[in-house]
This record gives structure tokens, sequence and C-alpha cells, in this order.
């Protein structure tokens, strides 16, 4: 339907800030490192993100599940859906620690013993998928209900705040410092999206919580 296509706009926005926060990264990676330390970068993003699209195609029905439950105030069903995603979660979190303490030796199986991708990439691209899964439990939640303006506020200014950011912390930790600033950001969205999904489900979100 016509509101299906209206509540469409802000997930490509935010799923288009996720590419450009991956492309930003690549690029100061090169610029503070040089072309060659973008592939371990790059092989451990592929390596944890396949956490990221399995959750996704988990997500994908609820959107639109999400706006017809709350067209039809069934508030019940979207606490349980909210509950079992975050049971899911804690399982997510679980399998990316097993896929951390695996992480050396998958690497060396997968692009050989040349290419080393240093722990601290991979320790903060672990929590990067994990933060990133919390976050999109309730943005998928917020999308569906239409109440976007914190969540594109909040994305607009994470992917300008990254960038000055990922080179202070590029300059000063190396390489997983690029990644650190794009995971301290994820970390404020952590924080909001469930306060504002608390609000708007008990009926208490006044101002920018309820738009």
């Amino acid at each position: 339907g016509d509101h299906r296509d209206l509540h469409s706009f802000p997930t490509r926005r935010s799923s288009d800030l996720a590419i450009i926060l991956y492309q930003t990264s690549n690029i100061i990676i090169a610029h503070l490192f040089g072309p060659e330390e973008v592939t371990p970068y790059n092989i451990a993003y592929k390596y944890f993100s396949v956490i990221t699209m399995a959750f996704s195609i988990i997500m994908l029905p609820l959107w639109s599940a999400h706006t017809e439950a709350w067209i039809k105030k069934d508030i019940a069903w979207i606490k349980n859906t909210i509950n079992k995603l975050i049971l899911i979660w804690v399982l997510i979190c679980v399998t990316v620690i097993i896929m951390l303490v695996f992480s050396n030796f998958i690497y060396r199986m997968w692009v050989g013993k040349e290419i080393k991708v240093p722990v601290s990439l991979s320790v903060v691209m672990a929590a990067y998928v994990i933060i990133n899964g919390w976050c999109s439990i309730f943005s998928q939640f917020l999308n569906g209900v239409g109440k976007i303006k914190l969540q594109l506020f909040s994305g607009i200014f994470g992917a300008i705040l990254n960038i000055p950011l990922a080179i202070l912390l590029g300059k000063h930790l190396g390489i997983y410092g690029v990644l650190l600033s794009t995971a301290i950001l994820g970390l404020v969205s952590a924080l909001w999206s469930p306060i504002q999904y608390f609000k708007l489900i008990n009926n208490k979100a006044t101002g920018i919580w309820n738009k």
C-alpha cells in the first residue's frame, strides 16, 4: 500500500548512512595507513557481517508487521516481538564472541597467512556488529510506526561526526581506531533508541520522542 512507500524513505536513508560510514572508513584507512591496510579491514568486516546479514533477514518482515500492529493498537504483540528479538540478540552476542575466538584460525583458512588481521580490529568489529544488532531491533520498530525524526538526526549527526573522530582515533590508536569511531557513535543510538521505544509503547512519548 501507499503507507509502506511513505515509510520506506527513512530506511533507505539509514541503510545509505551505514554504507556511507563503511565507505568513509575505507577511505580514511587508505589515507592514514595506505591502501594495503584496507584489506584487513574488509576481511574482518566481511567475516562479521555474516551475522548482520542473517539478523537483517529475520528483521525484514517486521517493519510492515509493526506498522499493522501499531495501527491496530496491538501493543502486546509488539512487546512480545521485541522481547523475542532481544533473546535472539543475546544469542547473536554469544555467536559473535565464538566467532571472535576462532577469527584468526578462520582468516588463515580463508585468505592464507600473508594477510594479518589485528586482534584489536576483530574485537572492535565484533563490538560494532553487536551494537548494530541492538540498534536495529528498535530502529525497525521506529520505522514501522513512522517515528523517524530522532533516528534521522542521529544518523546525519553520526555521519558528520564520524569523519573527524575516525581520523583522530586512527592517528592515535591505529587502524582499529577508525572503526572504534563508528562503534562509539553506534553506542549513542543504542542508548536513545530503546528509550524512545519504551516511551512510545507506554504512551509517554512527547516532543521529539513522538516524531
